[in-house]
């Protein structure tokens, strides 16, 4: 089954190369791996790292290892543009969503598929990883949130939507989308046992070794041209999500975006949720709610009556 490294980036005359031959270095079978790259028409810098000529829109990377694609020169950079340009011109049945600051564990390809046969793949899914910064792992003492920063879907979500990322983003606020589509449709599945590195600044040193931020493989911390250009331009994302999702699938979605409540709900036995199997919102949100007030207390529908107090937009 082939996997498409979906990949997005901005002014990268070495990283982005780097952090595409550690993602086949790493694969137990790099026959069944293929990188889609998108990046803006006028980045000379990523185009250097590539060795691919001015003025050409679209082909293969000089040593025949990328797929890539060229975007228009935007006021501010859009990853989503990116990522959907690099789907567009992918052939895998998995859909992985990559970036220049994030690499994986060895063998990271088998222990996808390893998952995968629990999984009805003609049916849309979304696949969650655990991929929050190493450096703030800290944070996440029983796991990682539902985010799905980097993650992955498959063909017959492509097929459905017809995009990635929901194109009315341009960086920020698209995984949040994401989440709550996967909330709403319950089509999203936990595959947090498979964790990708995630950092603040260049994901691997100058001898090609990770400096994500784990212990050990400390990073430098200094934000790299992406990272800026990303983030510095934000849309209104809370009128944009509340425009165009339902209280409930908010509600749901900002649940399962608290580290806090997350943890607790890792840590009650009954739980049941298991990685590798599909995660049941409705079923999470009352346990979210009992493990938060730790006494269960008359009907269910009793408790969900009093979360709408909870801050919905605190900062992740």
């Amino acid at each position: 089954m082939k996997i498409s490294l979906i990949h997005a980036s901005y002014r990268s005359p070495k990283q982005s190369r780097e952090v595409r031959d550690y993602w086949f270095r790493m694969a137990s079978d790099a026959t069944s791996v293929e990188h889609c790259l998108a990046f803006e028409f006028n980045d000379h810098e990523t185009r250097k790292g590539y060795a691919i000529p001015e003025g050409i829109e679209k082909g293969k990377s000089v040593d025949l290892l990328t797929n890539f694609i060229t975007t228009p020169e935007m006021p501010g950079v859009s990853a989503v543009a990116n990522w959907n340009a690099a789907a567009s011109i992918s052939n895998g049945e998995l859909l992985l969503i990559i970036a220049d600051d994030l690499i994986p564990e060895k063998d990271w390809d088998a222990s996808i598929l390893r998952l995968l046969s629990h999984c009805d793949l003609t049916e849309p899914s979304i696949f969650k990883f655990t991929d929050f910064r190493c450096s703030e792992s800290y944070t996440y003492p029983y796991g990682d949130i539902y985010l799905p920063r980097h993650p992955m879907v498959n063909r017959a979500f492509i097929r459905e939507k017809n995009y990635l990322f929901n194109p009315n983003f341009e960086g920020v606020g698209a995984d949040d989308d994401l989440l709550i589509e996967g909330i709403s449709k319950g089509i999203i599945w936990d595959f947090r046992s498979i964790r990708f590195h995630h950092s603040i600044g260049e994901v691997l040193d100058d001898m090609n070794a990770p400096s994500c931020g784990c212990v050990g493989n400390e990073s430098s911390g200094i934000k790299t041209n992406s990272q800026i250009a990303i983030h510095q331009k934000k849309i209104d994302i809370k009128s944009t999500l509340i425009k165009n999702h339902t209280k409930g699938d908010l509600l749901r979605y900002r649940l399962a975006c608290i580290p806090q409540l997350v943890s607790k709900i890792r840590a009650i036995d009954q739980v049941g949720l298991g990685f590798g199997e599909k995660i049941k919102f409705r079923s999470l949100l009352q346990l979210l709610i009992a493990a938060s007030l730790h006494k269960a207390r008359g009907h269910v529908s009793n408790w969900v009556r009093a979360v709408p107090k909870l801050t919905l937009w605190e900062n992740k």
